[in-house]
């Protein structure tokens, strides 16, 4: 499958605090939907000073032709490549804001070379992602790269599979994926992933757990752990131990058309209740700042010990357990270039249906299972 790879340090660099905007100028070309939009964008002290858009299709429809001034010119306004695409020109729109937004990053990454600060981090301090969780939860379930693929970039993480086919676990180089009946398979190398993140795993802190009572208290647990770090990276955990109670999710995998995520999982999904059990929880912890590629805070997959049920954790007691924190600073990024994916508003707030997505249950009595 075609694909993008983004190397987001710069992005990450600023909410740091790294360095300063800088100036400078920068044209990209994107192929859009039946045309090509190119992109000059020119930073003068430190803001957008101007946006010139052009499209090489001379028989572009008029809403279309007048999106792509309408998109510059709020570019420049809010100093943003953050902005809104245009009704009924959302291809053209989309177009101008991918190319602004690599152009931005392109005059970025030059001075931030120039200056010397930007290294590359080593391939074991990198968190891969593949999508966005806005694209996902929005409804778009094709998959970018394949399961052989994704394995080359980390051997720890959580995911999900092609049509939403269930919950991947990826625990010591193996992929695992738990699927609507909470049973665990492992999948072919050439099956495809829509969205993920994965790193090779590499602990640079433990620490003990025992008498956990719930959600709640173990991502307390967990974000004190975070907070003495450093909030800004990013965390994998490894969470190895007796768990007194769990409750995990797998849906059935979808079809075409598909449905946006929380309507989806309100039909489709399955959950499972297990006692005294012992597993691992693989989980992710997303800064703040990536409130718009991802969801900041945590999100947990579990496992059980013999490798033969999981799913997306909904709810969780702990009686023993050590967990392993893998702190990552660096962050790399897989998009689609399938004219579906690049028509998405994925700007868009989607805040309420991750947050359904993530926690919602389907009643008061799930499946029990031995």
């Amino acid at each position: 499958m075609k694909r993008w790879i983004c190397a987001l340090a710069v992005l990450c660099a600023l909410a740091l605090g790294c360095c300063a905007v800088a100036d400078g100028s920068a044209t990209v070309s994107v192929r859009g939907i039946g045309e090509t939009v190119t992109v000059t964008l020119t930073m003068e002290d430190g803001r957008i000073a101007s946006v010139e858009a052009v499209s090489d299709n001379a028989e572009a429809d008029e809403r279309g032709a007048e999106s792509l001034k309408i998109v510059a010119d709020a570019m420049v306004a809010k100093n943003s490549v953050n902005v809104d695409a245009v009704s009924g020109a959302t291809g053209t729109s989309n177009a101008v804001i991918a190319a602004a937004t690599q152009a931005w990053l392109e005059i970025q990454a030059e001075a931030a070379a120039g200056e010397g600060w930007m290294q590359p981090a080593p391939a074991g301090d990198t968190l891969y992602q593949v999508a966005l969780l806005q694209s996902l939860v929005q409804g778009y379930y094709d998959g970018i790269v394949t399961v052989g693929e994704l394995k080359r970039h980390g051997d720890t993480g959580i995911g999900t599979f092609e049509g939403v086919n269930g919950e991947m676990i990826v625990l010591d180089g193996t992929v695992y994926q738990a699927v609507a009946d909470g049973s665990v398979a492992i999948p072919s190398d050439e099956e495809t992933v829509p969205f993920s993140n994965v790193t090779f795993f590499d602990a640079d802190e433990t620490c003990a757990l025992s008498d956990i009572a719930d959600m709640a208290a173990l991502q307390a647990a967990m974000n004190d752990v975070v907070d003495r770090l450093g909030a800004n990276c990013f965390y994998m955990v490894k969470i190895e131990g007796a768990f007194s109670s769990i409750r995990v999710r797998s849906e059935y995998k979808q079809e075409k058309p598909y449905r946006a995520l929380d309507v989806a999982l309100a039909e489709d999904q399955t959950e499972f209740d297990y006692e005294d059990v012992h597993g691992t929880i693989v989980g992710l912890y997303c800064p703040d700042y990536m409130g718009g590629l991802n969801t900041p805070g945590w999100h947990f997959h579990f496992i059980n010990g013999d490798r033969t049920r999981g799913g997306h954790v909904l709810q969780v007691g702990v009686a023993a357990a050590e967990a392993a924190f893998d702190q990552t600073d660096g962050f790399e990024m897989a998009l689609s270039r399938e004219a579906a994916f690049q028509d998405m508003a994925l700007a868009k707030d989607v805040d309420e249906a991750i947050h359904r997505a993530e926690t919602a249950t389907v009643g008061e009595e799930p499946q029990e299972q031995p």
